[in-house]
């Protein structure tokens, strides 16, 4: 099963059928089947967005291992991983540091395709509960859009830690 999983990547939207086994197959309790999984939904594209619901939900609600196959396939496919942004930004709400950190490093290389993230990621920046500088990376890697959280950056720039004025800085200027 694990090599039929793997079997199914290369062959994109020619497998999109099967993007949904394969998110179910990311939650198997056969680490190399769930790895296969991974791979195969990393290799996918856009075809794998049928399952980013389940792909997202697993980054959080399931077994160690599990939690990574999801995490690396949404974290290395960045069509997945935007087509996923939103269930990835209920994530922020996450009291799990660990979880939001995760969270904000596939929406931050989901790029543009994390635009439905902007509130979210507003919202973890305004509560600076969090360490900014990866919330102010993934508002940067999304571009204009991440525009509407100018009043949170306005207040980042005044920020007494130079490398989160940095980081704000750096942020205004991926978003054009």
């Amino acid at each position: 099963r694990a090599k039929a999983a793997e079997a199914l990547g290369p062959m994109g939207h020619a497998a999109r059928s099967s993007a949904q086994a394969l998110a179910r197959a990311l939650s198997a309790s056969n680490w190399a089947l769930g790895n296969s999984a991974s791979h195969a939904l990393q290799q996918m594209g856009s075809a794998a967005c049928t399952a980013s619901t389940t792909v997202a939900e697993l980054v959080s609600l399931s077994t160690p291992q599990s939690s990574v196959d999801a995490f690396n396939a949404l974290k290395y496919n960045p069509e997945l991983a935007g087509c996923a942004s939103e269930q990835l930004s209920s994530i922020l709400e996450n009291p799990n540091p660990w979880l939001r950190g995760r969270a904000l490093e596939i929406l931050s290389k989901a790029g543009e395709r994390a635009q439905p993230a902007v509130p979210a990621l507003t919202r973890l920046l305004e509560r600076r509960a969090d360490p900014a500088i990866p919330i102010l990376a993934a508002l940067g890697q999304i571009g204009a859009a991440g525009l509407g959280a100018s009043p949170q950056l306005a207040a980042r720039l005044e920020d007494p830690d130079p490398e989160v004025r940095k980081a704000t800085v750096e942020a205004i200027r991926r978003m054009g």
